[in-house]
This record gives C-alpha cells, structure tokens and sequence, in this order.
C-alpha cells in the first residue's frame, strides 16, 4: 500500500508531515493538498479507521465519516469540530470487553474502562496489550485497586520513593478524594509536584526528619544560596502549606492497612513545629472607604464587576461559593447553599435573606435563564463562529476568571494589592460583628464554626474596651 503522503500546492512531497497525521489512523492511498481556506483530500481509496475522525489545517475542521470502510460526507467539506468517539480497535485489534481508548486534544493517548457515564480511566499513556496495560484493566474489571504507578529514574524503578507516595496518594487516599477538586487540590498540587521534583527519587522510609526540618525551614526563612531570588526571600506561607502536605504523605505512608512504609509520622510530633504565619488576622479585611471606592469605580448595576461586588459583600461566601451561585439557590427570599469547604466535615446550609438596596438592583439585572450569576459562554462558542457548539451545559467562571476580574475592579479602583476576593468575605463578617451580632449568628451567617468565627467577636469586643477605657480617661481629665 502507497504512503500517506500531504503535499502543498506548490506539488513539494513533504515526509516529515505525515507523522503529525498518524493519530488519525490514515491508512490508505491518500493525497492531501493544503488550500488558503481548508484542507481538501482526493476523492478514491481514503479509507478512516473510527467513527469520526478529524484532519486539522490553519484551525478549520474537515470531518469524513466512514462508511464500509468508504468516504460518505463530500470531502473538503468544514463541519463542526466534535470530540473524537474513542477506538474499539488498536493496531487492528480489538480491544477487550468494556475497554476503548483514544487520543485526547493534547494528543496523549487515554484508556477507559466501563459504560460511558460511569467509565473509569487507568494507565494514561500506555499503549494497549502492553504488561501494565493488562495489569491496570483486569484490576478495574475484577474490582481491585489499580496497581501503584512505577515511577522511572533515570531509567530505574524507584519503588518507595517520595514520587510513588505522592502518585499512590492522589489515587487512593480517601482524605484527598473528599477535597474540593477546584479549591484544595488545586492548592495543593503545585507544592506536590515541587516536592516530587527534589526528593521525588529518595526513598520514603531513609528520609530524616532533620532532612524535612531543613527543607521546610529554608522556604520559611529563605534560602541565601538559591539562584532565584524568589527562593531568597521568606516565605512563611509555603512553607506552612508544606508542613501541612507533608503531614499527609506521612500520614498516608503510616496507614498499616495500607503501605506501612514508616512506624510514626514525624510532622505530628515537637520535633518539626509548623511554622508561624507573619499576618496573624489572615487576608485583608475590606474598609467601609475601600467598598465605596469599587461602587464609584463600577457604577453600572448590569456589568459583572458590580455584581460581583454585591453579591460578595452581602452574603460573604467564598470564590468557589460565590461563583456556584444562581437564581437556583434563591428561594421564598432567602439564599441557600452548602459551603464546598465545609461540606464533608460540618455540612452546615447556610440561608441568609435577600434584601438590601444594592444586592436587590444587580439581581435585577442577572439574566434569569442562566443557571449561575457568573456563568461562561458555551464551549466552542465565539464571536466568529457562533454556530459552532459542542458543549450546551452551563459552566460557572473558573478560578482564573474570577481572579482577573477582581483584579481589573481593584486597579480600577486605585486600591493596593492585600486586598483579594476573600477581603469581601472578612468585611462581610466584621460589619455582622460591629452591628452586634453574636457569635453563633456569625457562625451560622458564615457557614463556618464558632471557632472560626470568634476572631470577629474578639476583635469588636477589643475596640469596644479600648473606647470605654478612654472615655473613663477623658471624665478624669
């Protein structure tokens, strides 16, 4: 059989091409000749290998779908792109009962197992029929765990490892499966793979303490012989978030119904104390003047930003609460929702009442038929392809959205960088505490515990003291 072969109009045969075509399974005697406009394929002998496959050139889709193994759509013709279905086949062989794979937008090959809905993904990168590709599908058919991921070193397996732990961690902790996918893993992800890039090769077990305590210390108090200069610097709240992850792994390392790779786990211990945060009040709290300096800098009721605000600071929940909000949660006058922070440990709804003349006049404004306040565009949708939609379910703004919005509000506003979205959550709080709110009604308003919510009380009862006291003063004087 002729080689694939994908020629310019200029008729120069260019080889090296057709390795980028070989996802796509071509596999017959097929001329491709690239246009100004699309990618346009002869007629005869084009044979497809899967349902819908697609051929990209300059960001346009040409979609054929195989039909006895023949052409059926007029080729040349641009369709909509539509996500690849996943091969049944590999290589000419079928795959075995319940499996497919597929290569994702990243071009890396992905294996499931199970019904579409409820599938589950094992050895991402694996080539089908290999050892661990066997290894991985018989353990999801037969309801065993996954077997641990094999971490390579410079070629040589490193069972033990810190990078195992971490891998074995992410896959079969319960702690970590509980977490917020988009708020706490997301966190802690970043400080993971740092960990995994230094001491990633090092058994687990042969670890010192000391070996930690150095590591945790030198992002606390900065490292003087770092080539970056962000290293330098201290860098007390990485170095709490570490602490905070290596007490995990640990933990995970010491279950003896699990790996019992170690006896005890050193972060719970006196010999490495967490470190001590500089700031002690946490994020920075909203002043009533920085409020009104956001309202006179977003003065429209109907764009996003002052909506934002509003709602923010009228109902006090998180980033990841406020953007899951909708109209859906609104009820007989009252808002309702259960915090994602808090949901697997205290489960408390918080309902708080919709009033106020501000919140009251964006609402007014929110498109009704969303199904969140802050809701994406459909996926695949833009301003020059507007018909092209994949993806009709609604999606709230993500993390990066959200952040660059509030940042755009506060620069517009002249104010200083402390203040972030959580600012609005604490002055929501403090305005509760200074109208003389309770501690339990803080609670209850914050979705949060009395512990937490204490240090508002604290704070109000400290000012109120200090005032008395100076009034006693000035009647002496």
């Amino acid at each position: 059989m002729p080689r694939t072969q994908v020629i310019y109009s200029s008729g120069v045969d260019i080889r090296e091409v057709v390795d980028k075509f070989r996802d796509y399974a071509i596999i017959a005697d097929a001329h491709a000749v690239t246009t100004d406009d699309a990618l346009v394929l002869s007629s005869d002998q084009l044979r497809i290998i899967s349902r819908a496959s697609a051929i990209t050139a300059r960001g346009r889709n040409v979609i054929a779908e195989a039909a006895s193994g023949m052409v059926r759509d007029a080729l040349g013709k641009v369709a909509p792109s539509i996500r690849r279905k996943p091969y049944r086949e590999w290589r000419g062989k079928r795959l075995p009962d319940g499996a497919r794979v597929y290569y994702d937008r990243h071009r890396r090959l992905r294996s499931y197992y199970g019904p579409r809905g409820s599938q589950m993904g094992f050895c991402p990168g694996v080539e089908p029929f290999t050892k661990p590709w066997w290894d991985g599908y018989l353990a999801l058919r037969d309801g065993r765990p996954l077997p641990m991921p094999e971490v390579v070193e410079k070629g040589k397996v490193v069972p033990g490892s810190w990078a195992v732990l971490i891998a074995h961690f992410k896959e079969h902790n319960d702690g970590w499966k509980k977490m917020d996918a988009d708020s706490t893993q997301r966190g802690y992800l970043p400080y993971m793979n740092r960990i995994s890039e230094i001491i990633g090769p090092y058994k687990v077990a042969k670890t010192e303490p000391a070996t930690i305590k150095e590591f945790i210390s030198k992002v606390r108090f900065g490292d003087p012989n770092a080539s970056d200069e962000k290293k330098r610097k201290p860098r007390p709240g990485a170095a709490r978030m570490y602490y905070t992850i290596f007490g995990l792994l640990y933990e995970h390392a010491c279950d003896p119904n699990g790996l019992a790779w170690v006896a005890v786990n050193p972060m719970r211990g006196k010999f490495i104390e967490k470190p001590k945060t500089l700031n002690k009040d946490g994020h920075h709290t909203l002043t009533e003047v920085e409020v009104e300096a956001l309202r006179l800098a977003h003065p429209d009721y109907a764009s996003d930003e002052r909506a934002f605000l509003e709602i923010g600071m009228h109902w006090g929940p998180r980033a990841g609460d406020l953007m899951q909000l909708g109209f859906k949660n609104i009820e007989a006058g009252f808002v309702t929702f259960t915090p994602e922070k808090t949901k697997n440990s205290t489960g408390a709804e918080v309902a708080l009442p919709v009033e106020g003349e501000h919140l009251l006049a964006v609402l007014a404004h929110r498109p009704k038929t969303g199904t969140f306040f802050f809701q994406q565009p459909p996926k695949g949708s833009n301003q020059w392809n507007r018909h092209k939609i994949v993806d009709l379910s609604p999606r709230c703004w993500d993390y990066t959205r959200a952040r660059k919005t509030w940042k755009e509000m506060r620069e517009r506003a002249c104010i200083g960088e402390e203040a972030v979205i959580h600012s609005m959550r604490k002055c929501f709080a403090t305005r509760m505490a200074n109208a003389g709110a309770s501690l339990t009604d803080i609670a209850d308003a914050l979705g949060d515990t009395e512990e937490s919510a204490k240090i508002y009380v604290q704070k109000r009862n400290k000012r109120a003291g200090a005032a008395r006291a100076v009034r006693l003063a000035a009647k002496v004087a």
